[in-house]
């Protein structure tokens, strides 16, 4: 992630288009004629051996033969010319370069490959190959092949096909939806999705982001930025290739349920990112995101008003359909609408009015429902009638929606289907920026798109209950030396001894399985295991049979030892037959459990190529493929997020109870799927995993049957001691700490987790409100839960904050660092509760922030502080930091501390 020099490609003084060209038709010519009409104040210079003039511009021959340097170059020349003339920008210093120039067929990769070498060395950004370019309103710039020059407006687009960014293009100059700034991002060499995201994060211009792409380079970059991204504004995503194929991922049933595009949506989902399935649904998405003046508190309760029952209800449907609700009336809006509405209306949605009642009594309907706060939203439905004018009526409505539009205290979404095709008619709507629909299905999805947009927004924010207490005390030194040990041996698979004593370790109660490489033995533990269970099972053991019912490797319910005897040879003989390569090392007896008592469930861990580590939750058993009913998400999970993946599921249902059957303990099956997270996070050789069935009834869990891949991996890196293929760096528990103070004191220091909300409202209610004004710069008296959100929702992959502890577990003192987006520089933020100041907290703190700093190797950490605050001022100086006056800001002081001055040389010691 960086924002390095991505100024040059939207707010350029000097572009030199390299391929320039008089021809008609051409990529050259079109990029001429699109510079040529940019009313922006800027240098335009052609670059074409060839030429001396095109269109009465002077054209040179190289870059080098130009009087200054441009801030970009737009190459358009054959791919095999690119290479030397990205070499030729960073000799001349241009800071970013579009190369619009494509590898068509071959080794598209070698394109790229050559252009990053010839950039070497240099602080050059480079957008493409196969870039189409980009528009920027701010500086009215029109760096693209766009047929037209799209509108101003308050929309960011990022698209990797140039073919759908000016479809989408297109699509905004005819509906009157205009945008801050769009991108085709073709092959992304160097500038990719997450910068594009973290730039158009931090455009003040910039309300919504659509990114529209078939993949994503950088897994962890792209989630924090997206993430980060869909925290300040909406982003829409049209992710395409949803039914790519997944052969190569059949060893264990996660492999099989997390397809490409589940795992995709999956991360989709939890960056807070809304999907989209087509440019239709994209479009709709668009257009609600760029009329609507507040999205972000929308519910899902929507309002009917339409001149035609027949589409009302098809509107009622589709609403249904999507997971909304027909909206309620409060007993203010009933008494203002009734007198208007049909005899025959229940009083329920939708709400259809006569088509001659008078236009003033349909506004005062209207007017009723947008002021109802019992909805969430208002949907009116037009259709064209002999009987009333269209045209009057789209212009008064109009001038109704203007006006409540101005009463910002009570904003409320309103989505307008007007089924006329008269231009002038739904122009009126464009240009008063009404979230105007074709058809009142599309209305809904727009209205829905929003919906769940804010319950994104929640759901980032939300804080979960406190993970189990006891996860801390797995045994992860264990149960990593038995991966390596099985790798050691050339295996990929654990045998059932080790899966039991993982299991075990992370909590998971597991129907003790008894290994026998022969009968005698086998019936030795039948006899043992029948002793206290009324049946045992039979099972091949084999670390080349992924499914062992496929081979016929299972038999259930045996109720006798002798028959455990028997059965050895017959199974061994018959999976012999039935897979005649396979090692077998004997079998399992493991006792029968009443499966009639719970549920069947299925836990898993599929490894995929792009994201790494995926669980995988559903309705387990013999089925659990066929059945399909399955929801996935991206480790670390909490109990929040496990609860909500549960939801997901059919199966959750019937977890519930029905027909006099008992509720499964759902909380201990939300456990299970936290403490597989977890063992995901500590042991990165585990690559796959499949716990089915795994049982759940109303007194907790049992695993049935298990099976764990294992595969070579870094433990990570010195910062993160866990799973270096996360997507979505977990926890660092390696930087928990137990700090003894100059006082004598010892706390305990660790990162700080979602689920510290509650301790942060007592910690603030201790804190003087001069003390906060010191950390904060202004007096903060409302500590809401999306305030204290923003303190307690760490993105580890940017950010770190540090809580201290006292022996009773109460928060006493936080410090934080703010990384920047290329992570060379972190800004800190420290604040102590009221009485603990003297004791020497602030200064272990601080020490333990620069340490962190160092390990992830930034450059300086940076500070404002008020000048006032001499106290804080003297510890930084103490600690090595330089401190001088803002020259923007008098009563602010900067401080500034240069890591690498330090080496492997010890922080000062606390005063």
């Amino acid at each position: 992630m960086s924002l390095q020099n991505l100024d040059a490609f939207f707010a350029p003084q000097h572009i030199a288009l390299i391929g320039a060209s008089p021809k008609a038709e051409s990529v050259g010519r079109a990029f001429v004629d699109n510079l040529l009409n940019d009313p922006g104040k800027r240098t335009i210079s052609f670059v074409n051996p060839h030429h001396t003039q095109i269109l009465n511009q002077p054209c040179v021959a190289a870059l080098s033969d130009l009087p200054s340097v441009p801030d970009l170059a737009i190459v358009a020349t054959p791919p095999d010319t690119v290479p030397g003339l990205v070499a030729e920008a960073k000799l001349a210093g241009v800071r970013g370069v579009i190369v619009v120039s494509s590898c068509q067929g071959g080794d598209r990769g070698a394109l790229r490959r050559a252009m990053r070498a010839a950039a070497r060395g240099s602080q050059m950004r480079i957008l493409g190959p196969d870039s189409q370019g980009v528009f920027a309103a701010g500086g009215t710039l029109n760096a693209s092949l766009a047929s037209t020059p799209p509108q101003s407006g308050a929309l960011g687009l990022i698209a990797q096909s140039g073919a759908i960014m000016n479809a989408v293009l297109d699509w905004g100059n005819a509906v009157k939806v205009g945008f801050s700034k769009a991108v085709s991002l073709g092959d992304a060499s160097d500038v990719d999705l997450d910068d594009l995201l973290d730039h158009l994060a931090y455009d003040v211009r910039t309300r919504a982001i659509l990114v529209c792409v078939e993949t994503v380079g950088n897994p962890r970059r792209f989630f924090s930025a997206a993430r980060a991204a869909a925290k300040v504004k909406p982003v829409v995503i049209l992710k395409s290739g949803r039914h790519g194929l997944t052969a190569d991922r059949i060893s264990t049933h996660s492999g099989v349920l997390a397809t490409e595009d589940s795992v995709y949506d999956a991360v989709i989902r939890r960056a807070g990112l809304l999907r989209v399935n087509d440019l239709d649904e994209l479009f709709d998405a668009a257009g609600a995101l760029a009329r609507l003046k507040r999205v972000s508190e929308a519910g899902k309760r929507l309002a009917i008003v339409t001149n035609d029952r027949g589409i009302g209800i098809l509107a009622a449907d589709r609403l249904l359909d999507l997971g909304g609700t027909l909206a309620a009336l409060s007993d203010e809006a009933m008494e203002t609408i009734r007198p208007h509405a049909p005899l025959q209306w229940s009083g329920e949605m939708p709400l259809d009015l006569e088509t001659t009642l008078p236009l003033d009594a349909q506004h005062a309907v209207i007017e009723a429902l947008i002021d109802d706060p019992m909805n969430d939203g208002l949907l009116i439905a037009y259709s064209p009638s002999q009987v009333s004018d269209g045209k009057e009526a789209a212009t008064r409505l109009v001038e109704l929606l203007e006006r409540k539009a101005k009463d910002v205290s009570r904003p409320k979404p309103v989505f307008v289907s007007w089924m006329e095709r008269e231009a002038d008619t739904l122009g009126a709507f464009d240009e008063a920026h009404v979230a105007r629909f074709r058809t009142p299905g599309d209305a809904v999805r727009g209205f829905m798109d929003v919906s769940r947009y804010a319950q994104a927004q929640e759901e980032l924010s939300a804080t979960p209950p406190a993970l189990p207490e006891d996860l801390a005390s797995a045994d992860v030194e264990r149960a990593r030396v038995l991966a390596d040990t099985a790798l050691a041996e050339g295996r990929t698979w654990l045998n059932t001894d080790e899966i039991a004593d993982i299991l075990a370790s992370y909590g998971f109660s597991y129907a003790a399985p008894v290994r026998a490489r022969c009968a005698e033995t086998a019936y030795k533990a039948a006899q043992d295991l029948l002793a206290q269970h009324r049946s045992v099972a039979l099972k091949i053991d084999s670390p080349d049979i992924p499914h062992k019912s496929d081979v016929g490797g299972v038999v259930l319910d045996l109720t006798h030892s002798l028959q455990v005897r028997e059965g050895f040879d017959v199974l061994m003989e018959k999976v012999k037959g039935r897979a005649p390569n396979a090692r077998l090392d004997g079998v399992i007896v493991q006792p029968m459990a009443d499966t009639a008592a719970g549920v069947e469930l299925y836990l898993g861990l599929a490894d995929d190529p792009v994201f790494g580590p995926v669980i995988v939750f559903g309705r387990g058993g013999v089925a659990v493929e066929a059945v399909n009913d399955k929801a996935l998400g991206m480790p670390p999970l909490d109990m929040r997020l496990a609860r909500q993946l549960i939801s997901e599921t059919r199966v959750s249902k019937v977890m519930g109870g029905f027909r006099g059957r008992p509720a499964v303990d759902e909380d201990a099956v939300a456990q299970a799927l936290v403490r597989l997270s977890q063992l995901t996070a500590d042991v990165p050789q585990i690559r796959q995993l499949d716990l089915n069935p795994l049982l759940a009834t109303p007194t907790g869990l049992l695993v049935l049957d298990a099976r764990i891949e294992v595969a070579p991996s870094a433990v990570g890196d010195a910062t993160f001691d866990t799973n270096p293929r996360f997507t979505i760096r977990p926890y660092p528990r390696n930087w928990e700490r137990r700090l003894e103070l100059k006082s004598g004191d010892v706390v305990f220091v660790r990162p700080v987790r979602p689920e510290d909300e509650p301790s942060f409202e007592l910690f603030f209610s201790k804190t003087t409100q001069e003390d906060l004004r010191l950390r904060f710069f202004s007096y903060v008296r409302d500590f809401s839960h999306k305030f204290i959100a923003r303190l307690t929702q760490i993105d580890y992959a940017r950010d770190m904050a540090f809580g201290a502890f006292d022996a009773s577990g109460e928060l006493i003192g936080v410090v934080r660092l703010h990384a920047d987006p290329e992570r060379e520089s972190g800004e800190y933020a420290i604040l102590l509760r009221s009485d603990l100041k003297g004791h020497g907290l602030g200064w272990a703190l601080m020490r333990l922030v620069i340490e962190y700093g160092q390990a992830e190797r930034f450059q300086r950490i940076e500070g404002q502080v008020l000048a006032e605050n001499t106290t804080m001022l003297a510890m930084c100086r103490a600690l090595g930091f330089s401190v001088h006056r803002d020259p923007d800001e008098p009563e602010l002081m900067l401080a500034k501390l240069d890591l690498s001055q330090f080496g492997d040389q010890s922080l000062p010691a606390a005063e």
